[in-house]
């Protein structure tokens, strides 16, 4: 097989509609870490104009997001004889990947057959909420999504606040489970950080109108200080597939550093508060809303955008 680089581009794009790629992401990490790798595949998909192939998640991952859709998968092409090409790990920055160069190389590649090609191993892309309306119709559009469990509160903005704690994937990372290192350090913030911004919630929205499910681990006497908030419902050490489904579900959903909360915020078509800056690019628009870890210096700003976004639903008057 040739070397990416020495591949020798073709004009005739034609050949690229019987084409494909697809990724093989890394299931033996966490959910989130997993779905990055996956939707890089996606995101090539879209940006490169070729088909998607679908690869398979880990169960029951893989049936509850739904994300296959009418996509093949790569198992299936491969049992079709399809060739498969493997990509070189390149940069995770779109705006440094020339896509259109790429599809000529991939024509050049295709011109005799058909192929996939798959993303080089641990290929990531830092803007990867760019196809978050796409997967959130697929997984939304689940046959059994309206039956799975709803832990929101009638009547009440429901807003949910992940406070990622280390997890059993972490316990097996030695950089993530010392509690002294950098990596550790990049995904955990202090109790005070969400309090303040449910604070900021129940001040822009009115305390009886809200209802906070905390969703962490750990013992509920390290959750104490959330029992000042008016409405507040305790989830701790849940199920991470119902977990995930009830972020998704959010009216606000207060993220952690985490690519768990993030992933479930692509598919909540809610209002998300975020972190920023993160190693993720978090998204300026109607639906993100990029948050200093000091809060208090944007907490006019936070009520605005928070009353802006209130201003569009009826759930609960202000």
């Amino acid at each position: 097989m040739v070397r990416w680089q020495q591949v020798k581009p073709s004009e005739d794009l034609s050949v690229l509609s019987r084409c494909y790629v697809s990724s093989i992401p890394n299931v033996r990490v966490g959910i989130g870490h997993t779905l990055s790798e996956y939707i890089t595949g996606r995101i090539w998909a879209l940006k490169t104009d070729v088909s998607f192939a679908h690869c398979n998640l880990l169960e029951p991952w893989d049936s509850m997001l739904h994300f296959k859709g009418a996509a093949p998968t790569l198992r299936e092409l491969k049992k079709k004889g399809m060739r498969t090409f493997k990509m070189p790990r390149l940069s995770n920055k779109l705006e440094e990947l020339d896509f259109e160069a790429t599809r000529r190389k991939w024509a050049g590649l295709a011109q005799k057959e058909p192929i996939c090609f798959l993303l080089g191993d641990g290929q990531n892309t830092f803007e990867i909420a760019y196809p978050s309306l796409h997967l959130r119709r697929l997984y939304r559009s689940h046959p059994e999504f309206e039956a799975r469990l709803d832990l929101r509160a009638q009547g009440k903005v429901n807003v949910s606040v992940h406070v990622r704690r280390r997890n059993q994937v972490d316990m097996l990372n030695a950089s993530v489970h010392d509690s002294s290192s950098a990596a550790y350090k990049s995904r955990y913030l202090g109790m005070d950080y969400f309090l303040s911004l449910c604070r900021i919630v129940e001040e822009a929205l009115g305390a009886d109108c809200v209802q906070f499910n905390i969703f962490s681990q750990g013992e509920p006497a390290k959750f104490e200080a959330f029992k000042e908030l008016r409405h507040v419902r305790l989830c701790l050490d849940t199920n991470p597939y119902e977990t995930f489904h009830n972020l998704t579900l959010s009216d606000i959903l207060i993220t952690s550093p985490s690519s768990f909360s993030f992933k479930a915020g692509m598919l909540c078509p809610g209002l998300k508060l975020a972190k920023y800056p993160w190693w993720h690019q978090i998204p300026s628009d109607e639906e993100w809303v990029r948050v200093n870890e000091n809060t208090h210096e944007q907490k006019r700003l936070l009520i605005q955008r928070i009353r802006k976004w209130k201003a569009n639903i009826d759930e609960c008057p202000v």
